[in-house]
């Protein structure tokens, strides 16, 4: 599909004018099966090992056994030791066209505060960069099913990408205190073969008047056809860093507006 007036073009449709490889050098990524530490400037290759079999996110969501993490918190913990702020983004290659993409940052706001933030799906399109469209449709088993909708502009061009996620909620509980998840599970797109992940929110228990949450995200993409995953990939890595900060800002600014409330309450003159 494609707009003339605005130069609006599918991203199946744009393969014709876009470079396959990033433009500078410094951010090339180097091709491999290993995981590798990508950081916003430069890039630092943790070391060969033989290819691994291919390795999926994929979980059934309606299993008992679903805790908030499945997804993320035990393959970060994996990777860096510990859940921490980073300015790296993490990706692993367990197979040719498939891409594991991992990222998580601190937010200065309770957990219940960021929790209600993110799970405002259909508002999400009103802050986070590079996402066109967020909202709801409809879901034949009662559940809550998204059209989300991203754009990007490469040499003058507009391009979008689309999927249709289903959005499963998992909430902290007696075996899990302070731990919350939404895993996100593709059910169409035109661009993608497979997108599936999951946000992930911890509360970080420190001795300190201010309160943290620790937010991280990551997905598992395969594109469709004949778009090529390293288009994708480095798209979501030029990306994924700016869309969670713009969670955290305003998350975080919703938290001073709530503590400013509660420590300074309006009293009306009588």
């Amino acid at each position: 599909m494609e707009r003339r007036g605005n130069r609006y073009t599918h991203l199946s449709n744009f393969l014709s004018f876009i470079p396959l490889t990033p433009p500078s050098p410094s951010r090339a990524l180097i091709r491999s099966p290993a995981l590798h530490h990508v950081s916003r400037t430069g890039l630092s290759r943790l070391g060969r090992r033989p290819r691994p079999p291919p390795r999926h996110l994929t979980v059934q969501s309606t299993l008992l056994t679903v805790a908030p993490g499945i997804r993320f918190y035990d393959a970060v913990q994996r990777k860096l030791g510990a859940l921490r702020e980073t300015d790296q983004v993490l990706i692993e290659a367990p197979a040719r066209n498939c891409r594991h993409i991992y990222y998580g940052i601190t937010v200065r706001a309770t957990l219940p505060l960021v929790w209600q933030v993110l799970t405002d799906y259909e508002h999400l399109s009103e802050f986070i960069p590079n996402l066109a469209l967020s909202r709801r449709c409809y879901h034949p088993q009662g559940g809550t099913r998204l059209e989300q909708e991203g754009f990007q502009s490469v040499l003058g061009f507009r391009f979008r990408a689309s999927v249709t996620l289903d959005m499963t909620e998992l909430a902290d509980d007696a075996q899990h205190p302070g731990r919350r998840s939404v895993l996100f599970d593709m059910v169409k797109s035109s661009d993608f073969a497979r997108f599936q992940g999951e946000w992930y929110l911890q509360a970080i228990q420190e001795e300190a008047e201010v309160a943290r949450t620790y937010l991280g995200y990551c997905v598992e993409v395969v594109p469709r056809g004949l778009i090529p995953v390293q288009l994708v990939e480095w798209r979501i890595r030029e990306d994924l860093p700016s869309n969670l900060a713009a969670i955290k800002r305003y998350a975080e600014r919703a938290e001073a507006r709530h503590t400013t409330a509660h420590f300074h309450p309006h009293h009306p003159e009588a």
